[in-house]
């Protein structure tokens, strides 16, 4: 039917479009991996070695992923890459946390700052970004609870708390508006897509001569019936 037609049309066409946002989202991490190192590194030398191992295994998994998306498997499974890509940078972050808690505002800042440019940069179903929600949160949550009680002390720790869930909620809202614009374009898209086929049977298969010619009389257009009624090959 239609609407089934539609709907597979919808899903190859998101799918291809998620590659490209995908790995503009990739090279956002990296370089969000990076600042954070150097800045971490050098406020945190006694962690400096957790530090390295944590964060460059999350911008290792970056570039990995970067590659593999040019594949024919990452092109075919996009949706897996951008989950992984964002659990691991949570996981990255989340570590940190518990490594020092004194990092708990800038951390929760900057993946907040990712999750909602991921929302926005990926045109893709809500679900998946409320699942990316949930790992956040219990990301951040376990972080949290299995650290010294020194992190409850912390100043603006309340307010941090606050930060990331509403920046969940509103990643969630942004990515059904992102979503929902997709699907309109993509199915007007689909319309013409249709509309220009039928269009191209018709002009094609035509007994009658179809043509199209410019205000000095030359020929823009002919169709198949129209050169052999003139004559020609």
């Amino acid at each position: 039917t239609n609407d089934v037609r539609k709907f597979e049309f919808f899903k190859d066409e998101s799918k291809r479009a998620l590659i490209s946002p995908f790995q503009a989202l990739a090279k956002f991490i990296v370089l969000a991996g990076i600042v954070a190192l150097i800045l971490e590194v050098r406020y945190f030398s006694d962690h400096s070695i957790q530090i390295y191992i944590s964060r460059i295994s999350a911008i290792a998994v970056a570039f990995l992923l970067l590659i593999i998306s040019n594949t024919k498997f990452g092109k075919k499974h996009p949706v897996f890459l951008v989950h992984i890509l964002l659990l691991s940078i949570i996981v990255s972050f989340g570590v940190m946390i518990y490594l020092i808690p004194k990092t708990l505002i800038f951390n929760s800042h900057i993946i907040s700052l990712i999750i909602f440019t991921a929302a926005l940069f990926l045109s893709w179903e809500v679900t998946n970004q409320i699942i990316v929600a949930i790992y956040y949160n219990v990301v951040f949550a376990v972080s949290i609870i299995f650290n010294s009680k020194s992190v409850f002390l912390l100043p603006n720790m309340f307010e941090s708390v606050v930060l990331v869930l509403v920046i969940s909620i509103m990643a969630i809202v942004a990515s059904y508006i992102n979503y929902r614009l997709r699907q309109e374009a993509v199915m007007k898209n689909f319309e013409v897509a249709l509309s220009e086929k039928k269009f191209r049977n018709l002009f094609e298969n035509s007994a009658e001569g179809i043509f199209q010619f410019s205000h000095e009389g030359r020929f823009l257009i002919v169709n198949p019936a129209l050169i052999k009624i003139l004559g020609y090959a």
